[in-house]
């Protein structure tokens, strides 16, 4: 039995990943910011306060053998480049400095697709490719993975995995997935035919089992890709989703001319390019390395997705 630390715990990813870990036979220490925080049963609670002011991390550490580190600043539309340097560099960068103080043998570092960048260029990303992110979300990600790069090198004590995933989704899922959701189980008629894009997600049960590979083989350093496959153009996704809904819409094609006027729009370019862009990658040097394969398929995960959505919002199918 190791014992685990993992922060962010109790975010989207952690919640599915604590009891993914605790089924691998792992002794879990859930990181979070007060005490009192309701958690699964058996795994203990590290209350350590706001992660970019000092935190105490020896008492955390002691005797872990890995640590998960999930914890980070999204991109939000109010949130300063300064805030996300805060968190997800310097604040990444602490921890795992004292996790090599502490004698820890592995660091997971959950890192984001957008630290490569946010477009494939006509065919899947892979870690090869350049990166270069787009926005200061990415970049503070990407900064994130060269500082932990340097300091935590191959065949050093502390062995690193940094991973890159697409949009993750799942029960309880928000923002843009929960939107989609929206749209593709309510509405009979949507203007999203003949999309031609390719877009990778992963599901939060996926993404979960992937991290738990990446503890428990220490073995295996580097930066991954790691994602569902296959990709899906937002036309067939939209299908899909209304398809476990017992749903069948209209998906009528819109005209070239009515994207390209809405990309020009300040307010509209960011929905038009989620929409209608491109970001696929291949994860197969993740799936060899750690001898992976997804617990679900793609249509099982979005079929989990979606009647969650629906339970959630009190429309059981």
């Amino acid at each position: 039995m190791a014992k685990i630390v993992v922060t962010g715990a109790t975010g989207f990813v952690g919640r599915t990943l604590l009891p993914r870990l605790q089924a691998g036979g792992h002794r879990v220490i859930a990181v979070v910011r007060t005490a009192g925080v309701d958690l699964p049963a058996g795994v203990a609670a590290a209350a350590v306060g706001d992660l970019t002011g000092p935190v105490n991390w020896a008492p955390v550490l002691e005797g872990a053998q890995a640590v998960v580190h999930l914890a980070g600043l999204a991109h939000q539309r109010d949130v300063t480049a300064t805030a996300l340097e805060a968190l997800n560099v310097t604040a990444t960068v602490r921890l795992a400095q004292a996790a090599q103080a502490a004698g820890v043998c592995r660091l997971v570092h959950v890192s984001s697709v957008k630290a490569q960048g946010d477009h494939s260029p006509g065919r899947p990303l892979t870690e090869a490719d350049p990166a270069v992110p787009e926005d200061a979300y990415g970049q503070s990600k990407r900064a994130a993975e060269e500082a932990l790069a340097a300091l935590c090198p191959p065949g050093g004590p502390l062995s690193l995995a940094i991973l890159r995933p697409p949009l993750v989704h799942g029960p309880g899922v928000k923002a843009n997935m929960a939107a989609l959701l929206r749209l593709a189980t309510r509405w009979p008629v949507l203007p999203l035919g003949g999309i031609a894009n390719r877009r990778s997600l992963i599901s939060v049960e996926t993404l979960a089992d992937a991290i738990t590979r990446a503890v428990e083989r220490p073995g295996v350093t580097g930066t991954f890709l790691v994602a569902d496959q296959p990709a899906l153009s937002t036309s067939d996704l939209v299908a899909a989703m209304a398809a476990a809904a017992g749903k069948r819409p209209w998906l009528v094609p819109l005209p070239a001319i009515v994207w390209r006027t809405a990309a020009a729009l300040p307010r509209l370019a960011g929905i038009v390019d989620r929409l209608t862009g491109s970001l696929e990658v291949d994860d197969a040097a993740f799936r060899a390395a750690f001898d992976w394969r997804p617990p679900l398929s793609q249509n099982e995960a979005l079929t989990r997705t979606v009647r969650a959505f629906l339970r959630e919002t009190g429309r059981t199918p």
